[in-house]
């Protein structure tokens, strides 16, 4: 996948990786070190070894956030206007100045778009390239896909909502005394891939749709980074990784 030399042509599909340079939980997070790369890095490399789309930009408001990227060697044509790096700013305008900018500057039609969160720094390229793949497959009745692990430890039968000292079930009516291999699969996004239509994104205003279809990913890959401890986590199971793969061990 060429992230430097975009060409024209229709039905273009276009990775973004959305960075900002505000963070409520970490300052600057998407460069903080992880096993001493920038965490944006490890996303630009899964996209720039990923094969299913046809360009990738990094789309930041910061010039610090900008510079670490084009290192890495992503492509970063602009800087992302203010007003869409706000809290309040949602992603579906992200992608929207992100797809408009692309075909201007290329002539290309873009088809779909394709998201990648550097705060889910573990995915694999083979997971991008799967995602589209099914993505792809399902057309034309997908118009949007996202990555998803299943939930174990957190299943909703195991949940309860508080009311004053009591606790009334997430799911009443529910059987909870259900063994845990007869319990309804239920999954969380991770943020690693979402795929989003153009129409979607530029008519919708949207980035997921009612009916996303799934793509699933094993917990191993699914951190996401919000907190310290999320960071912690995402160190520990790379250095697990680093360690397979030293050994000759094929991730799957």
């Amino acid at each position: 996948m060429e992230f430097m030399e975009p060409s024209a042509g229709s039905g273009h599909i276009l990775g973004v990786i959305p960075a900002r340079g505000g963070s409520r939980g970490i300052p600057l997070k998407n460069i903080r070190p992880l096993l001493g790369r920038p965490l944006i890095s490890y996303t630009i490399e899964a996209a720039r070894r990923a094969k299913g789309m046809d360009a990738c930009l990094v789309s930041t408001d910061s010039e610090q956030i900008a510079q670490v990227a084009m290192e890495a060697g992503a492509w970063v044509p602009f800087l992302r206007p203010a007003e869409l790096a706000t809290d309040e700013a949602p992603t579906w305008s992200t992608l929207r100045h992100a797809i408009i900018y692309y075909e201007e500057i290329t002539g290309a039609s873009v088809h779909s778009v394709v998201t990648l969160q550097p705060t889910t720094p573990l995915r694999l390229p083979e997971d991008i390239d799967g995602a589209i793949e099914k993505y792809l497959a399902a057309q034309p009745e997908a118009d949007c896909l996202v990555s998803a692990c299943q939930v174990n430890h957190m299943h909703p039968l195991t949940l309860y909502r508080a009311e004053g000292i009591w606790l009334r079930p997430f799911l009443p009516g529910e059987n909870h005394t259900r063994r845990r291999q007869e319990w309804e699969k239920f999954f969380w996004r991770n943020g690693a891939v979402y795929i989003s239509r153009r129409e979607l994104v530029i008519e919708g205003k949207r980035v997921v749709g009612d009916r996303p279809l799934l793509y699933e990913m094993p917990a191993a890959r699914s951190v996401s980074i919000d907190t310290e401890e999320d960071l912690k986590m995402a160190e520990m199971r790379l250095k697990f990784r680093c360690a397979l793969e030293a050994g000759g061990v094929e991730l799957a």
